[in-house]
């Protein structure tokens, strides 16, 4: 197929070709499967190891390289759950981001209300801390980005 041929070096580095290079590894395997099982019966059982990936060994509870359906189960069921997680963390940054920002901006406006309303002393009170309470949001709010970055680094790594 596509290893036979001699191609030049700008087309290797298409798309189509990427494909294709795949779609003939993938053909390659499967003969490899074929040769290794001449009972098509049998081929799922010759499937073992071939690719198993690191992840996928973790769940091979009965360590014969082979994950059986209830092994798939418990994997799919973890990798569910990790999905779950992450979105509830995801959900969890978007509303603190959202409650910080709306605290930001209605702070001005209960200084302009305590001072609308007669409460000259409660005005200034709050207005005394505006510096403070804005640094220490911004200052939960971008520990709590960065930390959630620094995982998902050490996730990808």
């Amino acid at each position: 197929m596509v290893s036979g041929y001699g191609v030049p070096a700008e087309v290797k580095r298409t798309s189509i070709y990427k494909l294709a290079e795949a779609l003939e590894s993938i053909h390659n395997r499967i003969n490899n499967i074929r040769k290794e099982c001449p009972s098509h019966r049998n081929e799922e059982q010759c499937v073992g190891d071939i690719d198993m990936t690191e992840e996928m060994q973790k769940y091979d509870l009965n360590g014969d390289g082979v994950l059986d359906e209830q092994e798939r189960r418990i994997m799919l069921e973890d990798m569910r759950r990790k999905m779950e997680d992450e979105d509830a963390q995801r959900d969890s940054i978007r509303k603190m981001a959202w409650f910080a920002l709306i605290g930001l901006l209605l702070y001005p406006f209960g200084i302009f209300l305590a001072d609308a309303f007669a409460m000259g002393t409660a005005a200034q009170l709050i207005a005394d801390i505006a510096p403070t309470y804005f640094a220490s949001i911004a200052v939960l709010v971008s520990a709590f980005f960065g930390a959630s970055a620094i995982a998902g680094k050490k996730k990808d790594s």
